[in-house]
């Protein structure tokens, strides 16, 4: 009798180890889910090229992103461009950040800078983010590098 009394007691060890496991690596994916958007940690930020980024962003939708491009900043718009030369919808992500990537000068007007962002990418065909919501990609920014001063622009979005 006290040879299956242990045995009962050691596999009920063995079980409430097993759950408290579980539980552990539970709220550890749990933490991680809410933070970072994934299960085991923060992701690597893939460094991509924003011509690729915009033209394939179904492929990189929901995910930590690197790229270079032209950051416009005007009283209506925060976007980052492939090129200048486009107008303010074509070739662009919509630019959503906490901090401010140029400083507005009082009496300043609209202006530009070439910059690395990285940050958090989404993709969507309805064109749902920027103000209006016109864009269909958006980055939500947690680093970024500006490259060079920041510049007037000349150009009217």
């Amino acid at each position: 009798m006290r040879r299956a009394l242990s045995f009962y007691h050691g596999k009920l060890a063995v079980e409430l180890l097993l759950v408290i496991a579980l539980v552990g690596v539970s709220l550890y994916s749990l933490i991680n889910l809410s933070r970072y958007g994934q299960f085991f940690g923060k992701a690597e930020y893939k460094k991509i090229d924003l011509i690729e980024l915009l033209s394939y962003g179904n492929v990189r939708n929901e995910k930590n992103v690197c790229t270079e491009g032209y950051f416009v900043k005007t009283d209506k718009l925060s976007i980052l461009k492939v090129s200048l030369s486009d107008d303010q919808f074509t070739r662009s992500a919509w630019i959503r950040t906490e901090g401010e990537i140029i400083n507005q000068y009082p009496g300043s007007d609209n202006r530009y800078v070439r910059t690395v962002i990285c940050g958090f990418f989404e993709s969507k065909r309805a064109g749902e983010f920027g103000d209006p919501p016109v864009w269909n990609h958006q980055i939500t920014v947690s680093s970024y590098e500006t490259l060079g001063d920041t510049q007037r622009l000349e150009k009217s979005f």
